[in-house]
């Protein structure tokens, strides 16, 4: 699948990167955005994935009262579709 560049001073700049480098614009495009995505993951560091018991203290510690008393009614499918509804991910649950 082919890139439109359409900003004249990004398609210079690529041009003038391919020239310098002797690369294809293709060339000098793939390696300019693997060194810059390379870049900004060292910047970022790994999220750590947490362990089944990390995950029940967290939910404990916000867990209200009355949660904790066992006064609330179950939590539904429904409801459960309503809290983790991601717009434009999926139609919004009935």
């Amino acid at each position: 699948m082919g890139i439109l560049i359409k900003n004249p001073e990004a398609e210079r700049a690529v041009r003038e990167l391919a020239a310098l480098t002797g690369e294809s614009l293709t060339t000098a495009v793939e390696i300019a955005v693997k060194e810059r995505l390379a870049a900004k993951r060292a910047e970022t560091p790994p999220r750590r994935r947490r362990s089944v018991e990390e995950m029940k203290a967290i939910t404990r510690k916000y867990l209200t009262p009355e949660a904790r008393a066992g006064l609330l009614p179950p939590i539904t499918q429904a409801d459960y579709d309503e809290i983790n509804f991601i717009p434009g991910l999926d139609d919004h649950p009935s």
